[in-house]
């Protein structure tokens, strides 16, 4: 009775390893330098009197952690949530007193793989959502997309590497300003990041 209940056993759990192993969900994060192109905003003030500044930025980071669900080989959509954050570059801007700007990227993507048979794949993928910006005490909710480009190693069943270029561009900017109304147009964001998925 031992013999037979051991292997039953052992069959079960091999079963459930093939089951985790193949399971087609994945968390995935990646790390990189974000480029932001200039900004130039317009504030009105209570009696029409306009000022406008414009902010350049030096070279930031972005952070991303995105949950997601391979479909088949090609096919993958995934949930993306992101930390982008840029220092003001004072040299190059002009009437602007903001230290930094920030971005908060919910995105919703979808990635076509190209189906190759090599552990060498490059891939593509594009995504809308939404965006918080924060430029010193301002700070606005815009609509977001986002195409991007790359290409993974499969380390592993379990495991990817990628490299990606990722560029983001949001709606325009209406301000959240108490005594001004302030308005930009859209960021445009360029990002590499390197990234790690893992398939569970």
């Amino acid at each position: 009775m031992l013999m037979p209940a051991l292997a039953s056993a052992g069959f079960f759990a091999t079963q459930l390893q093939a089951a985790d192993t193949n399971s087609n969900w994945y968390v995935k994060g990646d790390v990189g330098p974000a480029f932001v192109d200039n900004i130039t905003t317009t504030s009105t003030d209570l009696f029409g009197v306009s000022r406008t500044t414009k902010s350049s930025f030096k070279t930031g980071v972005r952070l991303d952690l995105d949950g997601g669900y391979q479909f088949n080989d090609c096919w993958a959509v995934e949930a993306e949530l992101g930390y982008i954050y840029n220092p003001v570059d004072f040299a190059n801007s002009a009437g602007t007193a903001s230290p930094s700007l920030y971005q908060l990227p919910f995105l919703i993507n979808g990635i076509y793989t190209l189906p190759f048979k090599w552990p060498v794949k490059p891939f593509v993928g594009a995504g809308v959502g939404l965006i918080f910006t924060g430029l010193n005490d301002l700070e606005d909710v815009s609509g977001a997309g986002q195409v991007e480009a790359g290409v993974k190693y499969e380390v592993n069943k379990q495991i990817d590497l990628s490299l990606a270029y990722k560029f983001l561009i949001t709606t325009d900017h209406d301000w959240n300003d108490l005594l001004n109304s302030t308005h930009s147009d859209g960021t445009i964001t360029h990002s590499i990041v390197a990234m790690v998925t893992v398939k569970f």
